[in-house]
């Protein structure tokens, strides 16, 4: 990455995914913005440049003092971070607790770090100062880095049942069981016997903790059509689709495999036709509007 990506990644604490899904919108918003501006000043005739300097010389000040105030607010928590780092190093963990709770409460993303939690759960435990549930997430966590995702589905279960606002540990919870449905899917025991069974009823458990997860639909879709649940994995398809309505750049390839897994039920359903408009669909994403339209 260039120095100034990794001040954004690293520094600032988002990722490219991030700006890839708002990026879109931003850009229309600025460019817009620009262009308003641009309208307002030169409807001023001859008193538009004079108009542009005052309202700069007033406004700028201001906009500084914000943007100092918001680079401030992302990197000041950052550098408190690593600095927990080295308290905890040093088995001072009392403050590594107090300074953890604060910090956390001051600054919202850090609920959702990994690496925070299992050191501020950690710290507790070590200062007899643990919260309800953090033991059993860390040991959550380490039985997920080794890959046994059926004992990391228990401890994260327990700790669920103690944080149920907790985001992480629901995330956690999904991917053990994802992993778990994939596992079966895949036939971890004998290569010709493929417990889809089982992968569904763990992919449907995933979308109860998890609605609308865009892997668990997607693994839930493929395990129906396995096991020539036709109608059933066009269901799933479905979802996809309606949740791909939302982000600014849907995935083509995902879209227009659920579009396929419709055309497979509606095939075996006897209905030529509308297969046939559906897979028209998998393959040209200008056929989405015109399903879309006639539908409505």
């Amino acid at each position: 990455m260039s120095s100034w990506d990794k001040i954004w990644v690293e520094g600032f604490g988002y990722s490219n995914n991030f700006f890839a899904y708002i990026g879109r919108g931003w850009s229309y918003a600025v460019a817009g913005l620009v262009i308003g501006l641009m309208a307002c000043y030169l409807g001023l005739a001859e008193r538009s440049f004079n108009a542009l300097i005052t309202d700069l010389a007033k406004f700028l000040p201001w906009v500084g003092v914000a943007i100092a105030l918001l680079v401030l607010s992302m990197l000041l928590p950052n550098f408190i971070d690593r600095h927990l780092d080295t308290l905890y190093a040093q088995g001072q963990y009392l403050p590594v607790v107090t300074i953890s709770k604060i910090l956390k409460t001051c600054y919202p993303p850090l609920q959702g770090d990994t690496e925070f939690l299992r050191r501020m759960a950690e710290a507790g435990f070590y200062a007899n100062r643990s919260e309800p549930g953090a033991i059993e997430f860390v040991k959550g966590l380490e039985s997920y880095r080794r890959k046994d995702f059926i004992r990391a589905e228990e401890y994260f279960q327990n700790t669920l049942a103690k944080q149920p606002q907790n985001f992480l540990v629901r995330e956690y919870l999904t991917t053990s069981l994802l992993n778990q449905g994939v596992a079966y899917f895949n036939g971890a025991n004998s290569p010709t016997n493929h417990q889809t069974g089982l992968a569904i009823e763990r992919f449907e458990r995933a979308l109860q903790i998890f609605p609308a997860h865009i892997e668990a639909l997607y693994d839930l879709m493929l395990a129906r059509a396995a096991n020539g649940e036709f109608d059933r994995s066009a269901s799933a398809a479905r979802e996809i689709i309606e949740t791909q309505e939302y982000p600014q750049q849907s995935n083509l390839a995902l879209l227009g495999q659920a579009y396929l897994h419709n055309s497979w039920a509606s095939y075996h359903d006897g209905d030529i036709e509308k297969a046939w408009e559906q897979y028209r669909q998998s393959i040209d994403n200008k056929a989405w509007k015109e399903s879309g339209e006639a539908q409505e």
